[in-house]
C-alpha cells in the first residue's frame, strides 16, 4: 500500500516539475525567436505538448490562484467584477489558462506582476511585461538607458484622444529613438491617467516589437479587443417606469457625482414662478426645443417622458446634469446636451436609477436649505403677532410715499 504524500513532499515535487518546465520553455523560447524553418516549428510544437503534459492540474492549482489578482494576472472574467447584466461571471477553466500560460512562457512573460492578461480566452501582453523586458538588461542584450515620455492628451471628437509619445534607448552604445502620436479610444468616465496608461502600453509594445522583430497581440484588460464574431447592434435601452421614491440614503452610484450642489427651487418646481408671485416672461424657444415646447431629440424626449412620470421638472434634471457633467453647462435643454454630448445622455439612459437618485438628492438639498432659512422669518412673524396681541406696535419700515392722484 502506497504511503500518502506529505504536503512538503508534494511541494518539492511541484518545484522539481517547475524546473523542468523552465528548461523546456527556455529551449522553446529560442526556437520561437528563430522560427522560420519547419524543423524549428516542429520543435515548438513538441515543446508545447511537453508543457501541456507537465502543467498537470496539481501544478496548475497555484497558478489558478494567481488569476484575477494584482500580483498575478488579470482577465476579463473576474467574478469580483459583475458583467453588464449585473451577474457574476464564471472564471476561465484550467485548460484555457494552461494554454495562455504556455504562450506567455514562450513569449518571455511572467505569470506574476500582471505582465499579461487573458481576454476573450487568449493571451494579451500587458504594459508591465513590456516595461520589465525593456529594462531588465537580460531580455535584449546591449539594451540600456531606456526612457519614455508623454505629452498631455488631445481630445479628438467625443470618443478618442491623441497622445504624443517619445522613447529613447541605447543599443550597444548607439542612441535610438521612437516618436509617435498614438490614438487612444476613450471610454465613459475615463480620466487622463487612464488615457496615458493606454498610450504607455502602446508605445512600449512598439519599442518591444521593433527590438524583438515580432508582433505581440495588441490588447489589454479594458481595451475592448475585436471579438471573433461580428458585433450585434446594441438595442436601445428602455427606461424602467417607477414612481418617485421617498428620500433614501445615498450610496455608491455608477454615475459620477460632483462636489458642489446647484440651487434648485424647493420641491423640484424648477423656479417656474418667482417669490414675488409674478410669473416670468414668456421664454424664447431655444434651439433643440420643439414647437410644442417639448424636446426635438428622440433620446431627450424619452428622458423627458420619464421625468414627467416621476414628477420631476426638466429644469431640475438639467441642473443635475450640469453639476454631474460640467462640460454641458452651456446647453439650455436636454436636446442640446444629446446633440453636443451624446455620451452624457447614454449614461443617463444606462444608469437611470442612479441619475434619478442624484436628482432627488439635489431637490432634497434645495428643500432643506429653504427650510433652514425659514425659522428666522417665522420667529420674526410670531414676535410681531405676540406684540400686536399685547397692544404693542413694533416699528416697521415705512412704505414709500405715493403721488397724489389727480
Amino acid at each position: 500500500m502506497d504511503k500518502p504524500v506529505s504536503g512538503l513532499q508534494r511541494r518539492a515535487n511541484i518545484l522539481a516539475t517547475a524546473k523542468a518546465i523552465d528548461e523546456v520553455a527556455t529551449g522553446a523560447m529560442e526556437l520561437f525567436s528563430q522560427a522560420g524553418s519547419f524543423e524549428h516549428e516542429l520543435g515548438i510544437a513538441h515543446a508545447m505538448q511537453d508543457l501541456r503534459t507537465m502543467l498537470s492540474p496539481e501544478v496548475m492549482a497555484p497558478i489558478m490562484s494567481l488569476m484575477n489578482t494584482r500580483l498575478g494576472f488579470q482577465t476579463d472574467r473576474d467574478p469580483k467584477r459583475p458583467g453588464e447584466s449585473g451577474r457574476s461571471t464564471e472564471p476561465y477553466s484550467v485548460d484555457v489558462v494552461r494554454d495562455v500560460v504556455i504562450e506567455a512562457r514562450l513569449r518571455g512573460f511572467h505569470t506574476v506582476g500582471n505582465e499579461f492578461n487573458i481576454i476573450s480566452g487568449g493571451f494579451y501582453a500587458a504594459k508591465n511585461g513590456f516595461r520589465r523586458k525593456l529594462t531588465d538588461g537580460k531580455t535584449f542584450k546591449g539594451l540600456s538607458d531606456f526612457r519614455d515620455s508623454y505629452d498631455v492628451p488631445r481630445n479628438v471628437a467625443d470618443k478618442g484622444a491623441i497622445v504624443r509619445c517619445r522613447a529613447e534607448w541605447k543599443l550597444n552604445g548607439t542612441l535610438q529613438t521612437l516618436e509617435a502620436e498614438i490614438p487612444v479610444k476613450v471610454n465613459a468616465y475615463m480620466g487622463t491617467d487612464a488615457v496615458l496608461g493606454k498610450a504607455e502600453r502602446k508605445l512600449l509594445k512598439r519599442v518591444h516589437d521593433r527590438l524583438a522583430g515580432v508582433n505581440t497581440p495588441d490588447a489589454e484588460a479594458g481595451e475592448e479587443p475585436v471579438p471573433a464574431t461580428p458585433p450585434q447592434r446594441e438595442p436601445v435601452p428602455q427606461l424602467r417606469m417607477a414612481p418617485r421614491p421617498a428620500p433614501e440614503p445615498e450610496g455608491p452610484d455608477d454615475v459620477p457625482m460632483g462636489s458642489s450642489t446647484p440651487s434648485a427651487a424647493p420641491g423640484g418646481s424648477g423656479g417656474a414662478v418667482a417669490e414675488s408671485g409674478t410669473p416670468p416672461a414668456e421664454p424664447v424657444r431655444a434651439e433643440g426645443v420643439a414647437a410644442d415646447g417639448g424636446e426635438d431629440d428622440p433620446r431627450a424626449r424619452l428622458i423627458a417622458s420619464q421625468l414627467k412620470r416621476a414628477g420631476i421638472a426638466p429644469a431640475d434634471a438639467l441642473r443635475t446634469l450640469h453639476r454631474m457633467f460640467p462640460e454641458s453647462s452651456g446647453c439650455l435643454n436636454l436636446s442640446q446636451i444629446s446633440k453636443a454630448f451624446p455620451n452624457v445622455i447614454n449614461s443617463v439612459l444606462r444608469q437611470w436609477d442612479a441619475f434619478r437618485r442624484s436628482m432627488q438628492a439635489d431637490i432634497d438639498a434645495a428643500s432643506k436649505r429653504a427650510l433652514e432659512a425659514k425659522p428666522a422669518n417665522a420667529e420674526t412673524l410670531q414676535r410681531e403677532l405676540d406684540a400686536e396681541a399685547e397692544g404693542i406696535v413694533l416699528s416697521r419700515p415705512s412704505a414709500p410715499p405715493t403721488s397724489p392722484q389727480p
